[in-house]
């Protein structure tokens, strides 16, 4: 008799959650790049590297963050690595999110078909790093959110979503929304561990 494999996918209700965060996010980041008094992305510490010419696609901005790992946001996605592979990915549309068998950051990617095969987890600890990858992002999220509405106010944020024309969460939420995204991951983590245990 053929047994069911373990679903390593990412839990519903954070799929569920994540998904129009991240999407609102990346609007978001698109306007701090565009900002008319300067480019916030730049100014909270990213390196941005242009398309080359004879190449089609958008900008990168990297981050070398305090706790040794580094981040890359294109207008399409975020990868994110901590010097280990596997690191993660996360597609925007959909809110595909998965492991790419790469440590070192994707510095040289303009589009999304030069990305590296993005998988599902093949195992409980896969998923145990998937997950915990994506928490440590959703910690940086919220602090950059925070950072935001410090540094250009609530009323900036407020009509960065107000040019969306989509349904959006509050601006003035965002950064509590992302923790909460990362508060309910670690409740995943915990009820995967004592079904697995």
């Amino acid at each position: 008799m053929k047994q069911n494999s373990p679903n390593y996918q990412l839990p519903k209700a954070v799929h569920q959650a994540g998904r129009p965060l991240f999407e609102q996010q990346c609007w978001c980041w698109g306007h701090d790049v565009r900002r008319c008094a300067g480019n916030l992305l730049l100014e909270y510490g990213a390196t941005r590297s242009r398309v080359p010419a004879e190449q089609r696609g958008s900008s990168n901005y990297h981050f070398q963050l305090n706790c040794g790992a580094r981040m890359g946001l294109w207008g399409w996605g975020l990868w994110y690595g901590d010097g280990y592979a596997p690191s993660l990915f996360l597609r925007r549309d959909k809110l595909q999110v998965g492991l790419i068998e790469r440590a070192a950051p994707l510095c040289d990617v303009w589009s999304l078909s030069q990305i590296p095969a993005v998988r599902a987890p093949h195992n409980w600890a896969e998923w145990l790093r998937m997950t915990s990858l994506l928490g440590h992002c959703c910690t940086w999220i919220a602090a950059y959110e925070q950072w935001v509405i410090e540094q250009a106010g609530l009323t900036y944020r407020q009509a960065c979503i107000a040019d969306w024309q989509k349904p959006a969460l509050p601006a003035h939420e965002m950064a509590e929304r992302w923790q909460q995204l990362n508060d309910l991951i670690i409740a995943s983590q915990e009820n995967l561990s004592l079904a697995a245990g």
